[in-house]
């Protein structure tokens, strides 16, 4: 009750911390009824393969979804408020990637261009990669396996692009932003996960030169047994060190306050706006 209580006081570090817990929640729940089902082998099988056959699947893919939303769903906001300005507690729903935009986008001066695009270019992979998450839990690989690969290219490759930005960005706010130490973290985990990423891949594809049958069922037996697990275990640090890479934004997320800001453009909401009226438009109709 305790938890539940703190939780409910939580600003917005609730988003990355939930995301966490809920992603994690996904892939060891999966996990335990797959095997139980034997629709897996125990042998550390790739995280969608714990969730291609049903009932696993629902799970798999119910939870992704809320967890895609978590990531990023973002709502129109009024950032005129100091980022340094207290919370208030649990005023907004706000997702992990927009609040972090958002963020950076109230502090960072005006005049720093290059730093305002490269956050707008982070958001936009932060978009792309929540999306490839959502679509590697509705298409299944067992089901339509080069869309679920599509969606795996988004979460992975993508999302390495935005873990990359972030850090980038965040040397670009030192020494007046942020100190030199989250940087540095960021930065680890960035590169970490790049390299898991490339192992990831490169592996499953000398694993798959040697093995034709079901891909669910490995057994140590079989040859490419050692680069499948090489593979499948990359791909397990790699989505860990994505959830590590949205840990850091915890604490930057306790001192920041976004605001809804309402604008009614009618006086009475039968009326019709005039948003398209403009210069160019006839006086008389």
């Amino acid at each position: 009750m305790l938890l539940v209580t703190k939780m409910l006081l939580m600003g917005l570090e609730i988003f990355p911390l939930s995301l966490v817990v809920l992603s994690l929640l996904t892939f060891i729940t999966t996990y335990i009824i797959a095997v139980s089902q034997k629709h897996v082998t125990p042998y550390l099988p790739y995280i969608s393969d714990t969730g291609s056959k049903s009932p696993e699947s629902c799970i798999f893919g119910q939870l992704l979804n809320i967890s895609t939303m978590l990531g990023f769903l973002g709502q129109a906001c009024d950032t005129s408020a100091p980022s340094s300005a207290v919370l208030k507690k649990f005023k907004l729903s706000f997702a992990t990637m927009y609040v972090r935009y958002k963020l950076v986008a109230s502090m960072v001066n005006i005049d720093s261009t290059r730093l305002h695009l490269l956050n707008k270019i982070s958001l936009g992979f932060g978009i792309i990669a929540a999306f490839g998450m959502s679509v590697v839990g509705n298409f299944q690989e067992s089901n339509v396996l080069i869309v679920h690969l599509i969606g795996a290219l988004m979460v992975f490759g993508v999302g390495a692009l935005y873990a990359i930005l972030q850090s980038i960005i965040s040397y670009k706010m030192y020494p007046e932003y942020n100190g030199l130490s989250i940087c540095r973290i960021r930065a680890a985990i960035s590169c970490f996960s790049s390299i898991c990423f490339i192992t990831t891949f490169a592996a499953a594809a000398a694993a798959g030169k040697n093995y034709k049958n079901d891909p669910l069922h490995w057994q140590p037996e079989m040859k490419g047994f050692a680069a499948h697990i090489v593979s499948t275990a990359s791909e397990w640090l790699l989505a860990i060190s994505f959830l590590s890479f949205f840990m850091t934004y915890i604490k930057d997320f306790r001192k920041v306050e976004i605001d809804i800001a309402g604008r009614v453009s009618v006086s009475h909401l039968d009326d019709c706006t005039s948003d398209y009226l403009n210069e160019r438009s006839p006086l008389l109709r």
